[in-house]
């Protein structure tokens, strides 16, 4: 009886053997479409789509920090297009302050001899000139709106030399009449369309130029067109302002200056 036991066993054994092989070899042959997306390896870098969106991350990230840096940096035209000083300036001085008190307090020094004043401008002869020799000398000084600055010594017979100084001829006729020494004659021809501006140029430039010094209160004289000497002392006097090389000359970092475009 225990013998036939076992054999029942060991028959139901192979019997549920066979079935569950059976059953998973149809299963195998039935699912093998079905489990295929399941046992796929993960993507890799390789794949087309995974490849594009890694490639798009590394090209649109280093852009963006470029962007963001790229302003903070110094520009190195913006000292060419600000100006350094804006009109308009003072074209008279204050009751009071045509002295030499006043000149000390400001400049430091006092002017000692005859002192006169016109418009913005102050003119003393230069002081302990030799007894024997004749004194032509000037300081010339300019009221700002920080006060008295020097102008500087110059020759007073030469007018020339006193329009460096920046001070309107207009000026110089009232207070050193006569000095009518180193005229040259003004021959006027039409202004390049992009070079500096000077003495002699015409043209619509030379008009806009003029405008900007007569809105600053730099040029008593009409927008005509003509670069003469009295556009000529303007510039003169906005280089001293602005504290440019003196030339008066309308070059590019003059006009900048100015606020305005260049050419």
């Amino acid at each position: 009886m225990m013998q036939a036991s076992r054999l029942w066993i060991r028959a139901a054994a192979l019997t549920l053997t066979i079935a569950v092989v059976s059953a998973c070899a149809g299963l195998g042959d039935s699912s093998n479409d079905t489990l295929a997306p399941l046992l796929t390896p993960a993507p890799s870098t390789t794949d087309p789509s995974t490849s594009s969106t890694l490639t798009d991350v590394t090209t649109t990230s280093v852009p963006e920090t470029t962007a963001t840096i790229a302003p903070s940096l110094p520009s190195t035209t913006t000292p060419a297009v600000r100006p350094f000083v804006t009109g308009p300036f003072p074209t008279a001085v204050p009751a009071g302050r045509c002295t030499a008190e006043a000149i000390r307090a400001d400049f430091g020094t006092a002017p000692q001899a005859w002192l006169e004043c016109s418009g913005a401008w102050a003119v003393t002869r230069i002081e302990n000139c030799p007894p024997e020799t004749e004194c032509e000398g000037v300081n010339i000084f300019r009221w700002t709106n920080d006060g008295w600055v020097h102008r500087g010594m110059t020759y007073s017979l030469c007018v020339l030399m006193v329009d460096e100084t920046g001070m309107p001829r207009s000026i110089n006729d009232q207070i050193l009449a006569g000095n009518t020494d180193c005229i040259e004659p003004i021959r006027y021809t039409p202004e390049s369309a992009t070079s500096n501006l000077q003495v002699g140029a015409k043209g619509e430039r030379t008009r806009r130029l003029q405008r900007r010094l007569i809105e600053w209160r730099l040029l008593d004289d009409a927008a005509d067109g003509y670069f003469g000497a009295n556009t000529r002392n303007a510039i003169f006097d906005f280089q001293h302002l602005a504290g440019l090389a003196l030339s008066g000359v309308a070059d590019e970092r003059t006009v900048r200056a100015l606020a305005l475009p260049w050419p």
